[in-house]
């Protein structure tokens, strides 16, 4: 039985659990004892069918299908944190739990951080944090479709192969899409944020703006992502991840030095292929 299963008739049983009355369930919903219950039956379940933890602070709401908490941290194995958010609030459609969908609606996410680090088994810890406990079972695949998340005062780490890079005061609309047996899709739209990394000092930690798409596969993760960086004039960036390889094409004029140190980069960095305009 899957995770989504599993927390889909935690919640139905412990509203059934109550005595059937509108009062016995509006204690359950709208006091700080119903709210502890429903917190810790989801981190329990989270425990038991993956690999990761999770930990909630406190639930602040849960109203029908609305819940909202806040200091919500996701843990890989190692007890690396990848995912906290000081608050986050969706709309999730326990109906289609028992589908095998997980459905978000209104999704909103502020003070968030992300970390992409390497991971003990898989590539990544964010990859480990998700995995299943024990072996996959095809028949349990999920569709999974989060809606337009809405990101507010989000930070980005990446730290992989290379020098970390951080992205911070990121806002804009993240949307992820899994249908069953395939690989995820993600989009990102109107993405607006502060580059940190290399040569960001350089450029003054400048702004951009990005909009751009992530497909994973069984044979690798694709990564299309068109920005433009805050400078004067600006400066158009596309990048590509294929293969294990990073394509950076680069208009840079007016920023020759630039263009030149992306080049020298694609030098020492073997995966990394620079072509500048």
């Amino acid at each position: 039985m899957t995770f989504l299963v599993r927390l889909a008739i935690f919640v139905v049983a412990l509203a059934l659990a109550l005595p059937a009355t509108a009062s016995s369930l509006h204690s359950l919903v709208h006091t700080s004892s119903g709210r502890d219950v429903l917190r810790r039956g989801i981190e329990d379940v989270y425990a038991r069918e993956l690999r990761g933890e999770l930990a909630i602070g406190e639930v602040l709401e849960w109203d029908g299908d609305l819940v909202r908490a806040r200091d919500v941290t996701i843990r890989a194995p190692n007890g690396t944190a990848v995912i906290e958010a000081h608050e986050a609030r969706l709309g999730l459609d326990v109906a289609a739990l028992f589908a095998g969908q997980l459905h978000f609606e209104d999704v909103k996410a502020r003070d968030a951080v992300v970390r992409v680090l390497p991971g003990e088994e898989e590539r990544t810890s964010l990859e480990e944090a998700f995995a299943s406990r024990g072996a996959p079972r095809p028949h349990d695949a999920l569709a999974i479709d989060t809606g337009t998340i809405r990101v507010d005062d989000a930070t980005l780490v990446v730290a992989i192969d290379g020098p970390e890079v951080r992205l911070e005061d990121l806002s804009g609309f993240v949307r992820v899409v899994r249908p069953k047996d395939q690989g995820a899709r993600v989009r990102l739209d109107r993405i607006e944020g502060r580059y940190l990394g290399p040569g960001s000092r350089l450029l003054g930690e400048p702004r951009f703006d990005a909009e751009g798409r992530v497909r994973v596969r069984p044979d690798g993760t694709e990564v299309s992502v068109d920005a433009r960086i805050g400078l004067d004039p600006p400066m158009p960036v596309s990048v590509n991840v294929r293969g294990g390889r990073v394509r950076v094409a680069v208009d840079d004029e007016g920023h020759g030095g630039l263009g030149a140190a992306l080049r020298i980069a694609g030098v020492f960095v073997g995966s990394l292929e620079v072509e500048t305009e």
